[in-house]
Order: C-alpha cells, then structure tokens, then sequence
C-alpha cells in the first residue's frame, strides 16, 4: 500500500478521534455548567420565595404580638382597680376594640370566675364559668396563675363551633402582688389569617401552622397538611408572649427554578454541540 494512503487513513482516524474527544468533552463540561448554574438558580429561586414569604410572617407575629401588647394594657388598668365592676371594665375595655381589627371578646375573671365582659351582650352565657371546673381550659388558666405569664390557649373550638385563639392574662394586684384572676381574650382566629395574608399566601404556596397552646415544635398542626414537612418546606418561627409557632411554606409547584432561568445556557450548549456535529 502506498505511503499516501497510509497517512490519509491516520488522519482521517486522527480526524474522528480528535472530533470525538472533543464533542464528549463539550458535553461532558455542558452538563457541570448546567448542574452548576441550576443549582444556582435554585437557590436564588429560593431565597426571592424566602423574602416573600418572610413579609406574610412579619405580619402574622406583629397582628399576635400587638394584640398581647393591647391587653397587657389593659392588665395593668385592671390591677389599679381590682372591685372594678361590669360598667367600668367596659369602659376601659371598648377603646381597645378600635385599635385591633382582631379582637373578638374581653372577658374579667376574678379568682377565675368570669364576672365581666365586653362585648357583654354577645358573650353574656360566659358569665359565671369557673376556669377551675371547666376540664377544657382548667390547664392553660392555671398554668397562667401559676407562671404569672401569659399563656396563649387555641385556636380552640368555642361553645358558637367557630375557632379562636384564646389569651390567659393573669392580673396580679401590687403591692402584695396578690392574684386577682385573669382576663380572657379572644381573637377571631379567621381575621387573624386574613389580616396577616395567609389566604392571600394559598393562592401560590402550600401552608402549614404547628404550634397549638403556643408550643411551637412540641405543639400540633392546627393548620394546613403536617405532611408539609415532606416537601422542603421554609420553616419560620414566630415568637410573641405566650408561646411560639411554627411556620411552613412550600410552592405548590415545587422548588424547581423556572424554565426562563434554565433553558437560556442549555439551549446554547446544544447549540455548541450541534454546530461540532455539523462542522
């Protein structure tokens, strides 16, 4: 065979082994650029969700933290007149309705019977129940005499069938720092979500509250699928006095980036490829 011929083949087979060895590793160095960039734009898709989210959880624990604040108030006004009677409790009571959109009901409970409240007229079956007898919220009231802190009961299922969530205020008289009883606040539980965006949150994002008688971790699901934790979700905890919750978020479509963000470098690494080929 003559020499030409020879050398021909051998750079044909060079030819094919370089084009080859060159078209792997473009592939090859084309999915680490796209494991790479989708990596990071997952995370950046993460944290813009993390910053949105982190709005609705603001105002969820500042509509539960200023409601409390309210009521400390009122706490203090209560000690410095312990024989306060019905009238007077409601007058001192009524302004604080203006300030929350949340409050439903304030209820006095001098040695943890019930003997005021405002609005009387539509809680007036409240008047004389006994913390003490009721097995449903003999614990937490007592736990907020015991503790002298505020212990935030619920969302619990009331006498009506409605949900609310229940504060335990226990009032101390100084000096002696006798116990006078507690004041029972109740916030409507749907105006909370309302106010706070959670439905507002839905429309895009699985949600979930763990924390039932604020006790955040240790607490159940009183909201949303617990099976949310299966899915990746953001966790935030939302601190007031009383207890803590428990916030889970997660897109309803996943935690996939989206194409936009994606395709833009795939598509020019097919490019490549393809031009290698044609070439």
């Amino acid at each position: 065979m003559p020499p030409s011929s020879n050398n021909k083949k051998t750079n044909v087979h060079n030819f094919k082994l370089t084009f080859w060895l060159s078209l792997t590793l473009t592939v090859l160095v084309g999915v680490v650029l796209d494991r790479i960039n989708y990596n990071r734009v997952k995370d950046a898709h993460r944290l813009q969700i993390l910053s949105e989210v982190s709005t609705y959880r603001a105002q969820l624990e500042s509509i539960l933290v200023s409601n409390i604040q309210l009521v400390r108030g009122l706490a203090v006004a209560v000690a410095a007149e312990p024989d306060l009677t019905q009238e007077r409790f409601a007058q001192i009571a009524s302004p604080l309705f203006k300030t929350s959109n949340e409050l439903r009901s304030i209820a006095g409970a001098p040695n943890m019977i019930i003997q005021m409240s405002y609005p009387l007229k539509e809680n007036e079956k409240a008047i004389g129940l006994n913390f003490l007898k009721n097995e449903k919220q003999r614990e937490n009231a007592i736990r907020a005499r015991d503790t002298n802190t505020i212990v935030m009961a619920g969302p619990l299922i009331l006498e009506r069938g409605d949900s609310a969530l229940v504060a335990r205020v226990p009032v101390y008289v100084p000096p002696e720092n006798r116990f006078w009883g507690l004041l029972s606040v109740v916030l409507n539980i749907d105006k909370v979500y309302k106010n706070s965006g959670i439905y507002e949150l839905e429309k895009e994002y699985n949600v979930a509250l763990q924390g039932r008688h604020g006790l955040g971790k240790k607490g159940e699901f009183f909201y949303g699928d617990q099976n949310i934790t299966d899915q990746d979700p953001l966790e935030f905890t939302l601190s007031f006095q009383g207890g803590n919750w428990q916030l889970y978020v997660a897109p309803k479509i996943g935690w996939s980036p989206p194409n936009s963000a994606v395709w833009p470098l795939r598509l020019s690494i097919i490019i490549i490829c393809g031009l290698l080929i044609w070439a």
